[in-house]
């Protein structure tokens, strides 16, 4: 491509701020006694590539698997294609298609799942009208990464409430999986462990 990772990259840490710079590091820290050099890992829900971005930076060889294309994009233009491929789509228990309800206030709220949307609005009623529009992502499944890409080292899965599903696509376990859930959406988390 034209590079634009290579200048985007910086620019994005900067703009960011220290704080998210000192939160990177400490991930850093952390995921560097976890994952092997070389390692391949999955990162499900990428959203704008932060943890993308921490993974690669420990030699990691990362799919990120994002289905908000200005996500998906960014991604691609703060990441070096040697390291990171992205796809742009959803995972779930099916390949197919799914409605993607977008945030476009916060994007790391736009969400496969209609009842994660009704629980999180009814503790936050800042919420409400959060999901401005809906759009139509491909849907593949965790097996079928594996089946592409190998089995990884390492899946993590931060989907806004959709992790059950996500999960329900995986039929074999990797040496570490872990996921993101909310206290007031309990009971999928408790079925998905």
């Amino acid at each position: 491509m034209l590079g634009l990772n290579r200048a985007a990259a910086p620019m994005w840490g900067w703009l960011r701020g220290r704080r998210a710079i000192e939160q990177s590091r400490m991930m850093q820290a952390f995921y560097a006694g976890l994952l092997p050099k070389g390692a391949l890992v999955f990162d499900i829900g990428a959203n704008v590539g932060t943890m993308t971005q921490v993974f690669a930076s420990l030699g990691a060889k990362v799919v990120a698997v994002e289905p908000n294309a200005d996500c998906a994009r960014h991604i691609e233009l703060s990441t070096s294609r040697a390291t990171v491929e992205v796809l742009q789509a959803a995972v779930g228990e099916a390949n197919g298609v799914a409605a993607l309800k977008v945030s476009d206030r916060k994007d790391k709220m736009s969400s496969l799942s209609a009842g994660w949307r009704e629980a999180v609005t009814n503790e936050n009623q800042g919420y409400q009208g959060q999901w401005n529009r809906e759009v139509t992502v491909p849907m593949v499944t965790l097996d079928a990464l594996v089946g592409r890409y190998g089995m990884p080292a390492y899946i993590k899965v931060d989907v806004e409430g959709y992790e059950e599903q996500v999960l329900k696509g995986l039929s074999k376990c990797p040496p570490l999986v872990s996921f993101e859930f909310n206290r007031v959406f309990l009971e999928p988390a408790l079925r998905a462990l």
